[in-house]
């Protein structure tokens, strides 16, 4: 078997060229390569585009609209035949069946290989789970995706490191790509297995709240509770003592704020202080921090193609109040008075506060951004990523903080967040979303029509000449304006849907010298 190793070369903001590695490995068809190796491309302008050997470089025909809607269902592999060049490569084990010569490539956002070549992984008795497959694989030009023969899943090994890598077979002839960054990042979690531990508390700081002494405190009694639930309260009291996030109050208090009781679809409850019925909240003096906003937050992925999101444990609870501080979050149960020594849910100013805390704990290097409790980490290369992956955990270590390890999510190609899908082709709208806009009934009234029109305006950036084609509904949300349904606003809610259903993936902008219009992205 005869592959290839491929360098991407990047172009940085600066105009100088720098090489990179991606750690993403590729093998191809033995009888394909000796004749004719393929190389995946990606559609893409700028980052992991071979110019100097793609077919298309003599013309610039991208325009908006030919870029496919990406979902979370569908993946890309683009292929270029090339002549045969001396580029190194490495040996792999699939499955127990050795492979040699494997290229390093990261472009192609799902695992290919070729029937042909899987055929003959069969005859050596590679030791694998399949089955079939109605995943849609789409190549560079063609609307139609490729034949999909199946998927099967098996051990990969390289070197000292393993992990279990997921392929997708087609009829074409094709490239595999299997990802060892898996096999990094399984050793990374290993390393760092302690964040992922305990509660965490932020090391070397307290939160301070502003009270203001002029309001009066309301001194509220106990909210009763259903007898049913109130072995889980106990339980969870107890829970939140251990784990030094409450203690109980003895003495006089100035105010109380009672607990409303929330059960979770889990079966576990949560303890809900409600801060208004005491003006504790009224009381409470807000630092009004900013809160960056998503357009703020995706213009920091500037060109990436790799994502991983960590989930900071126990939300607030991971920020400790100051002793003087602690007071006016006294609340009453039917077991008595408690205080939150942590920063805790239902105090005003404790969103704005969590946002300002954790962006100085990352505050220092470029690559590591949160929005609450959400923390991500992009790259343009697999190896910007893995280092700046790695520097987070080490910040989060040295701080204290615990991750939830079932929230994370490590070296993806594509990342669902804050109702955006994140990929290496861009920004595109998720699936769901699209699929509640689409699934919407006709509005009956002026009501469903500005609900209506709320679910496509979060979706605006993907719709060209939005307000003309909406302005038909939007007259009937005016005021003093019968509500006709009639065949202009038919059109538009068809349309308005259609366009959705078609929407372009927009690109990150690569290289900018002021902060773009998100709205108005290329492609």
């Amino acid at each position: 078997m005869y592959t290839r190793w491929r360098i991407n070369k990047l172009i940085t903001a600066q105009g100088r060229e720098e090489i990179a590695t991606d750690l993403s490995w590729k093998a191809t068809s033995h009888e394909t390569l000796n004749a004719r190796p393929d190389l995946l491309l990606a559609k893409k302008r700028r980052t992991g585009h071979l110019t100097k050997f793609c077919r298309t470089k003599g013309e610039d025909k991208t325009e908006k609209g030919n870029v496919r809607h990406v979902t979370e269902d569908d993946d890309f592999a683009f292929t270029v035949q090339l002549g045969v060049r001396d580029i190194p490569t490495v040996a792999i084990e699939l499955g127990g069946v050795q492979l040699e010569g494997v290229l390093v490539d990261s472009v192609s956002t799902c695992n290919v290989i070729a029937r042909e070549t899987w055929e003959v992984l069969k005859k050596k008795k590679i030791k694998c789970k399949s089955w079939k497959s109605n995943k849609k694989l789409y190549s560079y030009g063609p609307e139609e995706p490729l034949n999909t023969a199946g998927e099967f899943e098996a051990e990969l090994c390289y070197e000292d490191r393993q992990c279990a890598a997921r392929f997708v077979v087609v009829e074409e002839k094709a490239i595999l790509k299997i990802e060892i960054n898996s096999v990094s990042k399984e050793n990374l979690l290993k390393e760092f297995e302690g964040i992922f531990v305990g509660v965490g508390k932020l090391r070397d700081f307290q939160a301070k709240l502003h009270v203001d002494e002029s309001v009066q405190p309301i001194v509220q009694k106990v909210r009763p509770s259903p007898f049913g639930l109130r072995e889980k309260i106990e339980q969870k009291l107890e829970e939140l003592v251990s784990h030094d996030i409450i203690e109980p109050v003895e003495g006089p208090t100035p105010g109380v704020s009672p607990v409303v009781v929330v059960p979770k679809p889990s079966g576990d409850i949560r303890l809900c202080v409600d801060m208004r019925r005491s003006r504790a909240n009224q009381a409470i003096v807000r630092e009004r921090h900013p809160i960056p906003t998503v357009d703020d937050f995706l213009y920091q992925l500037n060109g990436s193609t790799v994502f991983s999101k960590l989930d900071l444990r126990w939300g607030f609870h991971r920020i400790e109040l100051e002793e003087q501080s602690r007071n006016i979050t006294i609340f009453i149960t039917h077991k008595g008075l408690f205080r939150y020594k942590r920063l805790m849910f239902g105090i005003s100013s404790a969103p704005e506060l969590c946002q300002h805390t954790i962006q100085q704990v990352l505050e220092g290097w470029e690559g590591a951004y949160n929005i609450h409790d959400d923390i991500i980490i992009p790259g343009r290369t697999v190896k910007e990523h893995d280092v700046r992956l790695r520097k987070t955990f080490e910040r989060i270590q040295e701080k204290g903080l615990t991750l939830n390890r079932d929230n994370c999510a490590f070296s993806m190609s594509k990342l669902t967040f804050m109702g955006y899908l994140l990929s290496n082709q861009g920004i595109g709208p998720t699936e769901s979303r699209v699929e509640a806009v689409i699934d919407a009934r006709e509005p009956q009234n002026a009501e469903e029509v500005r609900s209506f029109l709320g679910l496509v305006n979060f979706r605006a950036r993907f719709i060209p000449n939005l307000a003309s084609i909406a302005e038909p509904l939007h007259s009937l949300t005016r005021k003093q304006t019968p509500f006709v349904w009639g065949i202009e606003q038919q059109g538009a809610f068809d349309a308005l849907k259609d366009s959705l259903a078609n929407a372009d993936t927009w690109h990150i902008p690569t290289a900018m010298q002021k902060k773009p219009n998100l709205s108005q992205m290329w492609v």
